[in-house]
C-alpha cells in the first residue's frame, strides 16, 4: 500500500507538473483507478508477474530501482527462510521414517498377516505418540551441549532432581545438609 501510494504520489508531478508521468501516460478516469494501477504495479515488483506500467521521469526510475532491490532482497530472504523450515522439518522427521520403514521392511520379509500387521501398526503408532507427548531433554543431553562450570553445574543439579529427592523420606535428611552429595548423585 505504501509503495503504491508512493508510486502514485511521483506519477502526479511532483517533479514537474507539466512533465510526462507514468500517470499521465496511462488512461484513467477516477483516482480509485489511478490506485489500482499503482497498487498493481508494486504487486509486480515484489512477484514475478507482468505489468505495463513503467517509470518516466528520472525521480520515477530511482524510485522503481529502489523497490525492485528491496523487494529483491525481501523476496530471497523469504525464500531463503521457507527453505530453512522446511530442512529442519525433514529433518525432524528423518528418525520417524527410519522407524517406519523398519517396521514396513520387517512386516513385509517375514510376510505378518494382514490382521497382525494392523495391530503391530496401531501399537507403533500408540507408542510413537506417546513418546512424543512425554518426550523431556535429559540431563546428559544437555551437558553434552554445552561445558558447563561446576559452580553451574550443582546449580543445575540442585534446580532439576533437589525436590524429588527430597521428597523420600530416606534422602531427605542424607541430603539436607550434604549438597555435595546430591551434584555427586546426580553427575553420576
Amino acid at each position: 500500500h505504501f509503495i503504491a501510494c508512493m508510486w502514485y504520489y511521483l506519477g502526479s508531478g511532483v517533479e514537474d507538473p507539466n512533465s510526462g508521468t507514468w500517470l499521465n501516460s496511462h488512461e484513467w478516469s477516477t483516482n480509485a483507478h489511478a490506485y489500482a494501477l499503482a497498487f498493481h504495479w508494486s504487486l509486480t515488483q515484489f512477484t514475478p508477474a507482468t505489468q505495463n506500467v513503467t517509470p518516466v521521469t528520472h525521480l520515477e526510475r530511482v524510485f522503481a530501482t529502489f523497490v525492485v532491490l528491496v523487494a529483491l532482497i525481501t523476496f530471497s530472504t523469504f525464500l531463503g527462510k521457507m527453505t530453512s523450515n522446511m530442512t529442519q522439518l525433514v529433518a525432524l522427521n528423518t528418525r520417524q521414517y527410519q522407524r517406519q520403514t523398519t517396521l514396513r521392511s520387517f512386516i513385509a520379509e517375514y510376510n505378518i498377516p494382514t490382521g497382525l500387521a494392523q495391530q503391530l501398526w496401531y501399537v507403533f503408532r500408540r507408542q510413537e505418540n506417546r513418546e512424543n507427548r512425554h518426550a523431556k531433554t535429559g540431563w546428559r543431553e544437555v551437558q553434552d551441549l554445552v561445558t558447563l562450570s561446576r559452580d553451574l553445574e550443582e546449580k543445575l543439579c540442585k534446580c532439576i532432581f533437589h525436590k524429588p529427592l527430597i521428597s523420600l523420606p530416606v534422602l531427605q535428611r542424607a541430603f539436607q545438609n550434604n549438597m555435595g552429595a546430591l551434584y555427586a548423585l546426580c553427575s553420576k
